[in-house]
């Protein structure tokens, strides 16, 4: 059977590791003819968070998007040969084989019609903070869609099912575990608890913090992502 050419939508958070694994991506799924939906969902800082966290979610999730995309747009030159593009790069030097646009609500109902409208039958979330509706979930399940072009996946940041919800490697340290990794899983309605497609183990180093240890496994993230998207479709 011939691959299959898709719209995919990404829906994927603020945070440093999930632009790492979208930006890696992004290149060899055009390359492959798919087209990706990057939807962007922003977080706002918990006033509530425990003070031993707060260190971590600037450097995870704020650092990257107040501070780094802000100076590199500002020089206002996008160099194609670069690895990593901003939000703003990405849309420059891709045009119109990918769509980029940041996201409130991923259960409005008429993002739900702009689904359904550019036939965006696939879906990937990458550490998407908001939870997916039942009528979003319906739509990638959806039977009447064309056999391999519909499915709707979470590429979770810990190893499931021992390490669902949040701060996963950082509770995985606290345990002092060997060994972390990313998980990707179908999505239903209920958290980090779809079938797992596939998951992939990583040495921890504990001489590196917990932000540096999720680097170094982004690319065998971005490893099990593509391969699953090339066998479904």
């Amino acid at each position: 059977m011939s691959r299959i050419n898709l719209n995919i939508a990404f829906f994927v958070g603020s945070d440093l590791t999930s632009h790492l694994i979208l930006n890696k991506a992004v290149k060899s799924l055009i390359k492959a003819r798919h087209k990706p939906y990057i939807f962007f969902i922003p977080q706002n800082p918990n006033p509530n968070t425990l003070p031993e966290l707060k260190e971590l979610f600037f450097y995870e999730r704020q650092f990257l998007n107040d501070y780094v995309y802000p100076f590199l747009d500002k020089r206002n030159r996008t160099s194609k040969s670069a690895q990593l593009f901003t939000m703003r790069q990405l849309k420059e030097v891709y045009g119109d084989k990918l769509h980029v646009q940041i996201l409130e609500n991923i259960n409005d109902a008429e993002f739900l019609k702009f689904l359904q409208r550019n036939k965006i039958t696939a879906g990937v979330s990458i550490r998407c903070y908001q939870k997916f509706s039942q009528e979003i979930i319906d739509h990638f399940n959806n039977k009447h869609h064309i056999p391999h072009q519909s499915f709707f996946v979470n590429l979770h940041p810990g190893l499931l099912p021992e390490y669902r919800g949040v701060t996963t490697y950082c509770r995985a340290m606290q345990n002092q575990e060997k060994y972390a990794g990313f998980t990707l899983h179908f999505i239903n309605q209920y958290l980090d608890a779809g079938a797992v497609i596939s998951k992939d183990l990583q040495p921890l180093d504990y001489s590196l913090s917990v932000v540096e240890n999720m680097c170094i496994h982004v690319d065998s993230a971005i490893e099990l992502l593509l391969s699953a998207i090339q066998k479904l479709s």
